[in-house]
C-alpha cells in the first residue's frame, strides 16, 4: 500500500495524523490485523478467561477435606441442593412470561372479533 508516507523521514505522530486520510488510516488497520496470527488470537482468549483449559473444564468439583467423612462430605456438598438457583427462575419466568403473551394473543384476537365492521 503507498500510504503518502515513505521517504518522508522522521514525522511527529501530529503530522502523520495530518497526511493519513480516512481510507489510509483503514488500510493501516487492516495491514496490522493481517500481522496478528490465528494462534495470538486464540492466546489472548485463552488468557482472557473465554477459553476453558482441559484443568478448568470441571470448576465446581470441590475435593473432599482430609478430616472430614464421606457421609458428612456428600451432606455439606448437597447443603444447597433444595434451593431454587437463578437459572431455575429464569426458566419458570421465561415460561410464565410466554404463557402470558399466549393469553394475551388470545385477548387480542377475541377483542378483535368484537369489534362492529364498517357497513
Amino acid at each position: 500500500m503507498h500510504s503518502g508516507l515513505e521517504g518522508t523521514g522522521t514525522l511527529r505522530a501530529s503530522e502523520i495524523a495530518k497526511k493519513v486520510s480516512l481510507l489510509g488510516a483503514l488500510h493501516f488497520v487492516k495491514e496490522a490485523w493481517d500481522e496478528v496470527s490465528d494462534v495470538t488470537i486464540r492466546n489472548c482468549f485463552r488468557h482472557g478467561g473465554f477459553i476453558r483449559t482441559k484443568q478448568e473444564d470441571n470448576p465446581d468439583v470441590t475435593e473432599k477435606p482430609d478430616d472430614l467423612s464421606d457421609n458428612d462430605y456428600e451432606v455439606w456438598i448437597n447443603v444447597d441442593a433444595n434451593f431454587e438457583t437463578a437459572e431455575k427462575n429464569y426458566r419458570r419466568i421465561n415460561l410464565s412470561s410466554r404463557d402470558e403473551s399466549k393469553r394475551d394473543d388470545v385477548r387480542t384476537m377475541t377483542m378483535k372479533g368484537l369489534e362492529e365492521k364498517p357497513a
